[in-house]
């Protein structure tokens, strides 16, 4: 494990600072709050350098800065601060896609571990629900029958993948996802204002870095061994919620040909070539996945998965790769997601 844990340590100045930030805050006065905190992260005040780890790893308050992100969380956490080591931890495994969670003792993979393990034992309750979960990841499971999946078409390719997660790893995802949940929107390049999605009538979210933990690393894991794949050729792992009327109209998941956002990164990372989805609940009626074109539709218990391709051999958009989430009748549908490229993907 690197680094030696010690009681935090601030002065006077840095305590100062950051109360005065927090107070710049609670008044909706950020520009005077961000700097009082980065001045205190600066002079190494631990929750300083927790609040900018956050901001720098997710560009919500600043510029994103993976490399400083992970330096300040790794400061704070050998402060022995315990929200900083499971944001550490995230933040290394973020950093590190093929960091293997399921059992290869990579050794990137084992220091998250056990900042993980630290925070949980100092009482983080992320932390510690996070190592509840650790022996389903050791489970014996009949991977090679769960991860080779059933045919339900040629071509374009789509399976089924009974059982792909454990009920337990899907109530996690459920338990991570409802607080993160936005109501689904575009950028409207022309007024510069966000609005509501065209064609997705739903709530959604993504697992950015300061939520990676190792079961969401392993979710990623698996989704890779199923599609031939691997984790770093998947765009974040993202959740859909959809309610009473809550609907995806047809549409393909590849991108257009001009896609030119940043974060499309389509020159660097290619089209998205597969998808694959995770039924995480039961207790709705309608909101089946449908491809019309192939008069074929899913709707999975709990755990179970559905991968297709949404390309052709040579790389086109395939037309009968276009499907809907259909309108839900009743109650609420929550869904896995995760677009997977042909190049590894940089979020």
């Amino acid at each position: 494990m690197s680094g030696q844990a010690s009681a935090p340590v601030s002065s006077p100045a840095p305590d100062a600072r950051v109360s005065a930030a927090m107070q710049a805050f609670r008044r909706g006065a950020p520009h005077e709050g961000v700097p009082l905190m980065q001045a205190a992260a600066k002079d190494g005040h631990p929750l300083a350098q927790l609040a900018v780890a956050e901001w720098l790893a997710t560009g919500s308050r600043l510029p994103r800065d993976p490399a400083k992100a992970l330096e300040l969380a790794r400061h704070a956490a050998q402060s022995g601060l315990p929200p900083a080591m499971q944001l550490y931890a995230c933040l290394l495994r973020w950093e590190n896609p093929e960091a293997d969670a399921e059992g290869v003792q990579d050794a990137i993979a084992q220091d998250a571990n056990d900042w993980t393990r630290r925070a949980a034992e100092q009482g983080e309750p992320a932390a510690q629900a996070e190592v509840r979960l650790w022996p389903h990841l050791a489970a014996p499971l009949p991977e090679a029958e769960i991860l080779s999946g059933a045919p339900l078409n040629d071509a374009p390719a789509v399976k089924v993948f009974p059982g792909f997660l454990p009920p337990a790893l899907c109530q996690h995802v459920l338990r991570m996802a409802r607080p993160q949940v936005r109501p689904a929107a575009v950028f409207d390049p022309a007024s510069g204002e966000t609005r509501p999605h065209p064609v997705r009538r739903a709530h959604n979210m993504n697992f950015g870095p300061t939520l990676y933990d190792s079961i969401i690393a392993w979710v990623n894991q698996r989704i890779a061994a199923a599609s031939g794949t691997t984790a770093a050729q998947g765009e974040p792992l993202a959740v859909l919620a959809y309610g009473p009327g809550g609907e995806y109209r047809p549409h393909s998941d590849c991108l257009p040909p001009s896609a030119a956002r940043p974060e499309d990164r389509l020159a660097e990372s290619g089209q998205r070539i597969r998808t694959l989805l995770i039924a995480l609940n039961t207790g709705y009626t309608g909101g089946e996945t449908a491809f019309p074109a192939l008069s074929l539709t899913w709707r999975g218990q709990p755990g179970d998965a559905l991968l297709f391709t949404n390309t052709t051999e040579d790389g086109t958009p395939a037309p009968e790769a276009r499907h809907a989430g259909q309108p839900v009748l009743q109650g609420e549908k929550w869904l896995a997601s995760r677009w997977i490229r042909e190049r590894a993907f940089s979020a």
